[in-house]
């Protein structure tokens, strides 16, 4: 152990510190630095001995978590090679290789306990993801979503636009019910094929309940996609921008690659689609 590294956090402080920065972790707080006092505050109303114990060494832990991360996934953390420059930089990475962070398994701390490890140390990386139920956590790259532009897009276009209902239920926020849906997949694997983030506020759509499960799930989506392509061209101009050149067809496949599930192909025709050309 080099004189910059760190003596590893117990199983236990690592698992308390770590459970907290599921809790609250959201990207804008990670930005503006506000994540710590929501953690001190859930560790202090969860940790019988956190009066006990000076509460220097919790701030340290808490200041430092990414030194946690590093014994799980195997990150450099800040001061050591390879490392970032910054708590925030080294998140990310830890971000851009998991989805823990999105899932937030409520049995985390039953599958942790589970794992045979060194008191004084937490388990190697490879160790910890072949003991792991892989049932209860997958580990992908997965993109983070903006909420706000999400909330937006909303409360602008309140109506269905597929099937163009304008009233399904009262949500729990005294609205009408309807879920955002991004057009084109947004995924760590699809984006990867386009230059404009397809978190955009021009590759989303409003959807009831009903339609989009429909476009998830029916195998006979393909015309729902291709009406919807047509939609989106003859209302946002900007959306052809985000198509990048592409045609339906390919965010037909990105839909079947991203779903794992099969289309009924006998409705890709482009005779009976009908498809607008976007590269006018």
């Amino acid at each position: 152990m080099s004189k910059k590294e760190r003596v590893p956090y117990s199983k236990k402080d690592t698992l308390i510190c770590i459970e907290a920065f599921f809790k609250f972790v959201n990207f804008e707080d990670l930005v503006k630095g506000s994540i710590k006092k929501s953690m001190k505050k859930y560790i202090f109303e969860n940790v019988d001995d956190y009066k006990i114990r000076k509460k220097s060494s919790w701030d340290t832990k808490i200041d430092d978590i990414h030194w946690a991360f590093r014994y799980i996934i195997g990150l450099p953390p800040k001061g050591t090679p390879g490392g970032g420059k910054s708590v925030l930089n080294d998140v990310m990475r830890f971000i851009a290789k998991t989805e823990f962070i999105n899932a937030k398994p409520d049995n985390f701390s039953e599958k942790w306990n589970k794992i045979s490890v060194n008191k004084k140390e937490i388990p190697d990386p490879s160790d910890f993801n072949v003991k792991l139920d892989k049932k209860s956590v997958t580990l992908k790259n997965r993109l983070i979503r903006n909420q706000k532009l999400s909330k937006q897009y909303l409360d602008k276009n309140r109506v269905c636009e597929f099937c163009k209902k304008t009233e399904t239920f009262i949500g729990l926020k005294g609205t009408m019910y309807f879920e955002v849906h991004h057009y084109v997949p947004y995924n760590y694997e699809i984006q990867k094929d386009y230059k404009l983030n397809l978190d955009n506020y021009y590759n989303l759509i409003s959807l009831c309940a009903e339609c989009h499960r429909k476009i998830h799930l029916s195998r006979d989506r393909a015309l729902m996609i291709t009406d919807l392509f047509n939609y989106k061209l003859n209302k946002d101009k900007k959306f052809k921008d985000i198509l990048n050149g592409y045609d339906v067809f390919k965010v037909i496949a990105d839909y079947e690659k991203t779903y794992n599930s099969n289309i009924n192909y006998e409705f890709i025709k482009i005779n009976e689609l009908k498809i607008i050309d976007n590269k006018k």
